[in-house]
C-alpha cells in the first residue's frame, strides 16, 4: 500500500519549516548485519516498504538477516529511541500558515516573531508549482534592479519624509521594470489565485508610479490571503504616498494586528495615529 512509510506530526513538520530543513528521516535497524532482500545494508525494498504490517503484526517482509531470519516490528523514526511513530494525518500548507499565524499573534518580541515571519513568507511565496517558482525568482531578479538603494525589493517602502525626495531609481531600471512586468504578468495567469504573485506585481507598479494599479494588485492579494502583513503594510505605505491618512492609518492598524511584534510598524502607526486623530486625552 503506498504511503505506508510514518507520516511526520504537525510540531515535525512546523520545526523543519522554521529551520527551513527537511523532517527527520525514516532510519533502518543497521545493527547485526540486517540488509533488505535486495542486498542493501540498512534500506528496505520497495516490496517491505508497501507491506509494512500493523504495528502489531510480527514479521516486516523484504528484511532479511545474516543467518536468514526476518526481525519483529516496524522500522523506527530517527531519534525516537526506536519506538514506532504512529500513522498521522498528513499536515498542508493551509494547517501550517493556520499554525504560524496563530504564533504570529502572541509572539512577544521581533525576536521571537523573526522565524515565523520567515517561515510565512517562505510559504506563501511557494505557488506549488515549479514553473511558477522559477518565473517568480526570475521576476524578483529584475525586480532588484528596479529597486533604489537602501529599499527593500520585495515591499512597498515607507513615504519620503516632508521636503525630501525620494530614493531615485537605478539607471536602467526602465528595461528591468519592463522584464519584471512581463514575467510577473505571465506568473499571474498561469496562477490567478497565486497571492503573492499580485503582491509582487504591486510592488513593481508602485515602483513605476503607477498607484491605482498597485491599490487593485494588493486588493486581489489581500482577498486571497487576508493575514498578509506585508500586502498591509505596503497599501497603507502606499496610501500614505497619496495622502489618504485615515485609510493608510487604517491598512497599518490591520497588519499591526496580524505581527504585533512590529515595532517599527507600531511606530509608524503611534505617529501617523497622533496626525491623524491628535493626542490623546
Amino acid at each position: 500500500m503506498a504511503g505506508a512509510l510514518p507520516v511526520v506530526t504537525a510540531g515535525l513538520v512546523l520545526a523543519a519549516v522554521l529551520a527551513g530543513s527537511l523532517p527527520a528521516k525514516a532510519e533502518w535497524p543497521r545493527d547485526n548485519g540486517w540488509q533488505t532482500a535486495a542486498g542493501e545494508a540498512g534500506e528496505p525494498d520497495a516490496g517491505a516498504v508497501e507491506a509494512l504490517p500493523d504495528p502489531e503484526a510480527g514479521d516486516v517482509p523484504g528484511l532479511i538477516g545474516p543467518n536468514g531470519e526476518r526481525p519483529v516490528g516496524r522500522p523506527r523514526l530517527k531519534g525516537d529511541g526506536g519506538v514506532a511513530a504512529k500513522p498521522a494525518a498528513p499536515i498542508d500548507r493551509a494547517t501550517l500558515l493556520d499554525d504560524l499565524f496563530a504564533r504570529l499573534k502572541v509572539a512577544p518580541t521581533s525576536e521571537t516573531a523573526a522565524p515565523l515571519v520567515e517561515a510565512i513568507d517562505r510559504l506563501m511565496f511557494a505557488s506549488g508549482s515549479d514553473t511558477v517558482d522559477l518565473l517568480m525568482t526570475n521576476a524578483m531578479i529584475a525586480l532588484a534592479e528596479v529597486t533604489p538603494a537602501g529599499d527593500d525589493r520585495d515591499t512597498i517602502p515607507a513615504p519620503a519624509p516632508d521636503g525630501e525626495e525620494a530614493t531615485p531609481t537605478p539607471d536602467g531600471a526602465g528595461d528591468s521594470a519592463a522584464v519584471a512586468r512581463q514575467i510577473l504578468d505571465s506568473v499571474l495567469m498561469l496562477a490567478p489565485h497565486y497571492a503573492e504573485g499580485w503582491h509582487r506585481r504591486a510592488v513593481l507598479q508602485f515602483r513605476q508610479k503607477r498607484y491605482g494599479e498597485a491599490i487593485g494588485d494588493l486588493n486581489q492579494a489581500l482577498a486571497l490571503e487576508p493575514r498578509n502583513f506585508h500586502a498591509l503594510e505596503g497599501l497603507g505605505r502606499l496610501l500614505q504616498t497619496i495622502g489618504r491618512k485615515e485609510l493608510a492609518l487604517d491598512a497599518l492598524r490591520r497588519s499591526l494586528a496580524i505581527y504585533p511584534a512590529n515595532e517599527d510598524l507600531r511606530t509608524v502607526v503611534d505617529a501617523l495615529a497622533r496626525e491623524v486623530e491628535g493626542e490623546p486625552i
